[in-house]
This record gives C-alpha cells, structure tokens and sequence, in this order.
C-alpha cells in the first residue's frame, strides 16, 4: 500500500510538471525593428509629452514597445571607436561582427560578412528590409551591402538585387545615376533582375500580385533630400513607414511556408536628433510606434510563432530630460511645433528670397513683424506660449544680423544646413520644453532592447549589439 502511494504520488507529479511545462516553438516570423539614434531618452520624452498632453505628470499613454515583456540594453561603440557610425552600427546589428567607422558589411580587414538577413535566406525564410530613408543608406545596407565605405551608394544598390531578397521598402536608391550621373539607373537594374519597382503605395498594389520581388519607393517628386518627409512635415499622399510595413507583412506572408524576416528602420529620428530638434525627434518616435503597432497586430494572429526585436544602432544628440536648473519638464510645449526646423528655417530662407525678387530701386527688406508672424504659426510663439521680453530682444537681435545686416550664420550637421533664426527659435523651444542636447553627434550611451514573442527571454539584460543578431538566430531555431 505505502509503494502505492509513493508510485501515486511520483506519476502524478510527473504529469503535472510534463503538461505544465510548455516547449517554446522557434521563431517562424522575425521583424527586427531599428529606431535610429533612439535611446531612452528619445523614448520617454515621447512618453512625457502624451503624458502631459492628458494633463498629466508621467503614468499617461504609454507606447507599445516600451511595455514589451523583456527589455534590455546594448553598448553600441565600433572596433575603433568609442562613438559609433550608423554604417558601423548597422554592421554590428546585421551581423554580429564589429567593424570600423564608415565601413558596411565588412569587418575591419575588409572581409565581407554575412548578415542575418542572408542567413535567413539561406535557411528558406522569406526577407525583406525597410526603411523611411535611402534603401541603399547604412542601416538597412547593412544587411545586404559589402563596401569599404558606407558613402559608396551606387555601388551597395548595386548589390541589391544580387542578394535575391524578397522586399524591400523605403524612400529611394540614393544616387541612382552614380555620384556623377553618368551611370544606368539603379531602378532600371533593378527592374532587370526580377524585381517589380513601385512608385508610391497605389503604384505597389496595382502590381504587388504580379511581381514575386518588390521593391517599393515613393514617388520621386516627394523625396527629400533622399529621405521621406518628417511625419511633422507630411501633408497627405506621401508614402509612410506604417504603410511600408504592411506592405513588407503582406508581401512576405505570400507562400511563406517557413516563415519571413523582415527589418525595419525608423531612420528619421536620427536625422532630427543631429539637428537637436526635440519637436520633430517625438513625432518621429511616434511614426516609428506606429509602424511598430502594425507588428504588434501581426503578432497577435501569431503569438506563438513571432518574435519582435525593437532596439536602435546608437543615440543620437547626448538627449537629457531636464535643461538648466529645476525639476521639471514641459515637453507638451512641443505641441505648439508645427514644422520641423529644417522647414523652419526654409521658410525663413524663402522669404528673404521673394523680398530679393520684389525689389527694384531700394534694397530688400524683411520686416520683424513677417519674421515673427513664421515663429507664431509655426513654434506658437507669443499665441500658446509666452515668450518673455529678453527672449524676443534675443530674437529681434537675430533677424537684425540675418535680415537686415546679411550676417546669416549656418548651422551644418549631418543631414540639414539651418540659417540663424531657425536655431535660435529651436534652441529656444528645447529650452521653453525643459530638455537638453550635448552634441549635433552620435553619443556613446547605450541603447535599450524591448523584445516580445517566440525566444524573447534572451533579450534580457546587458548585450553588446554584436549580441542581437545572434540571439535572434538562436531564437528561430537557426546556427549562426
């Protein structure tokens, strides 16, 4: 009776632990999504600034990948530099290997690499890389380029087509025609090697069914400066991130019998953060959420077979919530921003001009009243917010140097050249809003690592980026 008992007992925890103990299945759809030059800060003044739009201090609205079950954060420096590049970062996060500033695909003796994207490839899976800037740029280069130098555009979207990817998504082919414009057109080589080239979202669905590999653009006329528009900046019909997404999801789930990887790049917010422009930088996080909640709803058909990666190749701007003295924030200042400051200070630029244009016997003018009325439609100075007396003779010190003395200065970083007026008013605003900025540059901070899904408990803790792709290999079940 006793050895009964213990049998009894011995079996039936067995079969309690065996059936509640659940075998995770490999992942069989990856998106591994990049949020270029997002790091913390980035994030939670997006948060801070829904927060206090609902009047409140924190706890508000919440985006979705911050509340990712698993999160973790990544140190991001090169092989040669404590202070990453994009192409640098990007190779890291592609696969797996360090390498040199400005190098892309390649480690730093120059040997080609192979990135997770053509493992995937290998292993059957379906792929497709995307992006709101160049598709030949560093980050999503990174996964199918192999250059000594990432400015080497022409030559990585060269390599496009030969890496026989499925999709691929983002503004444009940066130097299409070659540095000189002396070449074929990359579209068109592009178009030769199977791939069907849209222009614009109506453009992809009226062919997306007939063309087994796609790449998908926006139409020429609406690129700029080879990149899409700012979401702060977009007027309607322009193709969007979200939109890219769905399009990669519903492309790459056709036949898609062993499943897809897809990366995805919000490449923006890195180029508003070189110019310091806290405004623009949130909106931009926001555009990169929202495409990050078109994942989210894939996953929720699949949770059992996705796994979603969302992280950022550096940080960019040294960004700090809290500016000066005091404990306190006013990102919802931010609200009142209407343009980005590279549209700001094209504005102010343009009505200098028209003033050129319009003259004849006297000089060119531009009045303090034209200047200020850009600053009150376009920054809510003087209408939402209360610009103090030494604030506006700071201002009307500046138009006086740029408009009437001709004294101009530019400010040039990587991505925009900003004229003084445009600066000053930002600075301004990032001052008004309580929030900081150390450096036009990249910084050397580590990034975070929000992970959900199939294998997403090996994102937890400290990694090196060199650490994602392997983890994210190890999660779909495939030797890296």
């Amino acid at each position: 009776t006793l050895l009964l008992f213990i049998l009894t007992i011995f079996v039936g925890g067995f079969f309690m632990v065996s059936c509640g103990t659940k075998t995770e299945k490999p992942a069989k759809y990856v998106f591994y999504l990049i949020g270029d030059g997002m790091g913390l800060a980035q994030a939670g003044a997006t948060e801070a600034y829904l927060a206090e739009l609902e009047g409140k201090v924190g706890g508000g609205q919440s985006l979705s990948f911050t509340q990712f079950p698993v999160t973790g954060f990544a140190t991001t420096f090169s092989a040669n530099r404590g202070i990453t590049c994009s192409s640098a970062a990007g190779t890291a996060l592609a696969t797996g290997t360090k390498t040199k500033n400005n190098m892309l695909g390649m480690d730093s003796d120059s040997v080609a690499l192979k990135s997770i994207a053509a493992k995937f490839k290998d292993a059957g899976y379906r792929v497709g890389i995307t992006s709101s800037v160049g598709v030949n740029h560093a980050t999503p280069a990174a996964f199918f380029g192999h250059q000594d130098n990432r400015s080497k555009y022409y030559e990585i979207g060269m390599e496009l087509p030969e890496s026989g990817f499925d999709f691929f998504g983002g503004a444009c082919m940066m130097q299409h025609l070659g540095k000189d414009k002396d070449k074929e057109s990359l579209y068109d080589i592009i178009a030769g090697k199977g791939y069907g080239v849209a222009y614009g979202i109506d453009e992809y669905n009226s062919i997306k069914d007939a063309s087994e590999k796609m790449l998908l653009v926006e139409k020429p006329e609406l690129v700029a400066a080879d990149a899409m528009a700012y979401a702060i900046d977009r007027k309607g019909g322009e193709l969007t991130l979200s939109e890219i997404v769905e399009s990669a999801i519903s492309f790459l789930s056709k036949d898609a019998d062993k499943g897809f990887f897809v990366k995805i790049e919000g490449g923006k917010i890195d180029w508003s953060c070189h110019s310091n422009d806290g405004g623009t930088t949130i909106q931009e996080v926001l555009d990169f959420s929202a495409a990050i909640d078109k994942v989210v709803e894939f996953y929720n058909a699949h949770p059992d077979e996705t796994l979603i990666v969302v992280t950022a190749d550096h940080e960019t701007g040294g960004f700090a919530l809290g500016h000066k003295s005091g404990y306190e924030l006013n990102t919802k200042a931010f609200n009142s921003q209407k343009i980005s400051k590279e549209l700001l200070s094209q504005q102010f630029r343009e009505l200098a001009v028209s003033k050129r244009k319009l003259a004849t016997s006297k000089p060119a003018k531009v009045e303090w009243s034209e200047v200020k009325e850009i600053l009150t439609n376009n920054l809510g100075f003087w209408s939402d917010i209360n610009i103090t007396e030494a604030q506006e003779k700071e201002l009307i010190a500046t138009y006086e140097e740029a408009f009437v003395k001709g004294h101009n200065s530019e400010e040039k970083t990587l991505y925009a050249t900003t004229g003084a007026m445009a600066n000053l008013a930002m600075k301004m605003l990032n001052d008004i809003a309580k929030v900081g900025w150390t450096t036009g540059s990249h910084s050397g901070i580590p990034v975070p690592v929000y992970a959900k899904g199939a294998g997403s408990s090996k994102f937890d803790g400290k990694m090196d980026n060199t650490d994602i792709p392997k983890k994210i290999m190890s999660a779909a079940g495939i030797k890296f």
